[in-house]
């Protein structure tokens, strides 16, 4: 039936062979190769790009927010008087910790404020709720107006160290480190804590001097060795429970979504923290407020720090993507196309004419003897398992080092809180914490101040 139209078409390409083209032939594909691009697949749970698994991402915030709760309220004796098992502490206090820390992380990697001195400045924000919340710079500790050290114009003399040196270390960059060791891919994001906690003498005498101070403001708030025990013991608890769960995301690549929480999840963050300072400014100790002239003085610590992280240059981006410190991938060859043409033939030398070398041969007197037989087995052909060179066990990384001697240093300072608790009243204790208390105000200011003329000397990279 198709034959009349076939001979018109011929005919046609014959007379006009411009209008019509001779039709195509459609080859085979050829086979797929390594080289040849391939359909997108979704990324796996071991890509930087992947989302975590929301649970892998809840218990490991959670477990940071308990270290960042251990620094600031177990450490300072604050949180042990009632004991742990009180749940203010879980609704409150946990919760305050948990949103002010994830909140200035966040900020601090989507604005790459993350050098050491931002990092500072960062905690001096975050020490500032010490102020509309618990009203401690105003009034003190016990909300009475009486200072512990004396005053400062309307401030509290060391009351000031919770806001410019306590809380930016121990509340902030202290759970930071610590989480770059649990969490090592981390690490690249945060360059300052390259080697924390530090080997050299200058870095040991840190360390002693921090347990040192930090068990003795332990035990003098403890309430006594039972209850210390008891709350100590919450503690390990909680932290041997979170390490269990979190575990599966240590060395997750993507695990910079712990720190930075999707915008969704920031503005529930910035929400409730909203809520937190109006109800807490409104109900806990309102009789503590200031004149408003006071009040509104304490912007000037605001103004100051947002100066500081805002003269200060942003970080460079890490390198992409980031492979955990543990395994790198594998080097992978690639293999040319495949195609229809024979391979180059190799060349051969030419056939030489030359005769081959004689073969030495050893006088009778060198020659080997045959073997002997013994009575042992020969040995098996059978594949065994991988070993390690040399016959020695791996080494560990040096971030699993780092991570050990933390935790050392952690089993020290309990243990030195669990022996001076039962001195709490001891004067030679309360001598060494009033001499502490006395630096801790000056020391704090100036590293502020530090922090804050560090952006004023560095130049910002050109665009």
């Amino acid at each position: 039936m198709r034959l009349p139209h076939l001979l018109f078409t011929q005919h046609l390409a014959k007379s006009c062979p411009i209008m019509i083209k001779p039709t195509r032939q459609v080859e085979p594909a050829a086979p797929s190769s390594p080289m040849q691009p391939t359909p997108p697949t979704p990324p796996s749970c071991d890509s930087p790009s992947a989302a975590l698994p929301r649970t892998h991402l809840l218990w490991s915030r959670l477990l940071i927010g308990l270290v960042v709760l251990i620094c600031a309220e177990v450490f300072s004796g604050s949180a042990l008087q009632a004991g742990l098992w009180h749940p203010w502490h879980w609704l409150l206090t946990y919760l305050l910790y948990f949103a002010h820390f994830f909140f200035f992380t966040t900020l601090a990697l989507r604005t790459r404020r993350t050098s050491l001195a931002s990092l500072y400045l960062w905690g001096v924000f975050f020490g500032l709720y010490e102020s509309w919340i618990t009203k401690v710079i105003w009034s003190g500790y016990s909300g009475d107006g009486q200072y512990a050290l004396g005053a400062i114009g309307p401030f509290g003399f060391h009351e000031l160290s919770m806001v410019f040196l306590f809380h930016p270390l121990a509340s902030f960059i202290l759970p930071l480190a610590v989480a770059c060791l649990l969490f090592p891919p981390l690490a690249a994001h945060f360059p300052a804590f390259n080697g924390f906690p530090g080997q050299s003498r200058l870095a040991r005498l840190a360390q002693a001097s921090v347990v040192l101070t930090l068990s003795s403001v332990m035990a003098i708030n403890s309430g006594g060795l039972l209850n210390l025990s008891l709350n100590l013991a919450l503690v390990c608890l909680g932290l041997l429970i979170l390490l269990r769960l979190a575990r599966p995301t240590f060395d997750a690549p993507n695990a910079l979504q712990i720190l930075v929480f999707q915008p969704r999840g920031f503005r529930l963050l910035a929400l409730y923290l909203a809520l937190l300072y109006l109800v807490t400014y409104l109900t806990i100790r309102p009789e503590a407020l200031p004149s408003p002239a006071v009040q509104l003085s304490t912007f000037i610590v605001y103004a100051l720090a947002l100066t500081g992280l805002w003269r200060h240059s942003p970080a460079p981006p890490p390198p992409t993507p980031t492979f955990p410190p543990f395994s790198a991938p594998p080097p992978t060859i690639p293999t040319p196309l495949s195609s229809s043409a024979p391979p180059p033939p190799i060349p051969t030398p030419p056939p030489s004419s030359a005769p081959p070398p004689p073969t030495p041969t050893l006088p009778s007197s060198f020659a080997p003897s045959p073997p002997t037989p013994t009575s042992e087995s020969p040995p098996s052909l059978a594949p065994s398992s991988p070993s390690p060179s040399n016959g020695f066990p791996p080494s560990p990384s040096p971030t699993s080092l780092r991570l050990r001697q933390v935790l050392y240093l952690f089993a020290i300072l309990l243990i030195l809180g669990l022996a001076l608790s039962n001195f709490p009243t001891s004067p030679i204790l309360s001598v060494f914490i009033f001499l502490n208390f006395a630096l801790w105000t000056p020391t704090g200011l100036a590293l502020t101040l530090l922090a804050v003329a560090a952006g004023f000397r560095r130049q910002s990279p050109p665009p």
